[in-house]
């Protein structure tokens, strides 16, 4: 009787793919979407009728309007270089709103946005992200 000789058997693992972090909701969306399948039936559908099915426009917008936040609290210089005074502001003026979009994008570690003039809702949820941060650094710090 002839002895069958085993094969070294190999463990096979999956591999992880290592994925950049989800800014938003958009990127949370397009890696459920790759992870479903539904994102390569969509991109061969779209390819088909020679459309743009309009994916990576969906994923910016839900990015910035549904950002994911990557800060906790802010640094003491962020903190003394944030005047009160703007925050309580009814008119911003173009140096406003370049230090708020500026600001923001460091605090928040995003790329610098700087929305329309005529969007002043936008301008507002800036400011209100920044003061919030502020106003629990003041109430951490506080000396009683």
């Amino acid at each position: 009787m002839e002895k069958k000789s085993k094969k070294p058997t190999e463990k096979r693992t999956r591999k992880r793919v290592s994925r950049p972090k989800s800014q938003g909701l958009g990127d949370t969306i397009e890696k459920v979407t790759e992870a479903t399948g539904i994102k390569k039936v969509v991109e061969k559908v779209s390819d088909a009728l020679g459309v743009d099915c309009g994916c990576e426009k969906r994923k910016q917008w839900l990015n910035e309007r549904f950002r994911y936040r990557d800060v906790e609290c802010m640094t003491a210089q962020q903190a003394d270089n944030w005047p009160e005074s703007l925050a309580k502001k009814k008119r911003l003026t173009h140096a406003d709103m370049d230090f708020i979009a500026r600001y923001h994008a460091d605090i928040f570690k995003h790329k610098l946005q700087k929305p329309c003039t005529c969007s002043p809702s936008e301008w507002k949820r800036m400011i209100n992200d920044i003061e919030e941060l502020y106003q629990a650094y003041k109430a951490d710090h506080a000396t009683t």
